[in-house]
């Protein structure tokens, strides 16, 4: 828990102070929540107001009698958000790809005769909608063909992918 709370602390805070207590005449090695520090240029620096969850401690502390972790003036909760950010950018890009290509890909050819029909672009955004996504999603289902559609998988896509990858595609996220 000791480690935990002093990588935390500089991480969020780009610094961590360490103290040592007596609690129970036993010497114990404590992580601060908060403390003052006054700096001097010639003397030790001094820590006060230290507090531990709902403890406070009222003692003044000197430089040598604590451990004051500070990370360069280098505000380092920002490049880690940047990495997170790149980092989740990476894996969402990976997981689009990787569905596009594990997925369904079908082509539909209209005949111009349909096409040319009063209403066609609706009734096809219709048949689209309630017929041919819910076939595409379900396990296994019946897709009715209607004069002048010709409906073709898109197995071109799946060659191309394979041809690509021949490996096992988990490899490739």
């Amino acid at each position: 828990m000791f480690l935990h709370k002093l990588i935390g602390n500089l991480l969020t805070d780009n610094e961590a102070l360490a103290v040592s207590t007596h609690v129970k005449n036993k010497e114990q090695i404590i992580v601060a929540d908060s403390f003052a520090v006054t700096e001097y240029a010639m003397k030790p620096n001094e820590y006060t107001d230290i507090t531990v969850g709902n403890l406070a401690m009222r003692k003044t502390y000197k430089e040598p009698d604590v451990l004051h972790l500070a990370l360069n003036h280098c505000n380092i909760r920002s490049v880690l958000d940047g990495l997170y950010q790149s980092y989740y950018k990476l894996l969402s890009a990976t997981v689009k790809r990787y569905g596009w290509e594990s997925g369904q890909h079908w082509k539909v050819h209209v005949d111009q005769i349909v096409q040319n029909t009063p209403g066609w672009f609706d009734t096809f955004t219709k048949i689209t909608e309630n017929q041919i996504r819910p076939f595409l999603n379900a396990d296994s289902a019946v897709l009715p063909e209607f004069d002048g559609y010709t409906y073709r998988t898109g197995r071109w896509a799946k060659q191309r992918r394979h041809a690509r990858y021949p490996q096992d595609d988990r490899r490739h996220l």
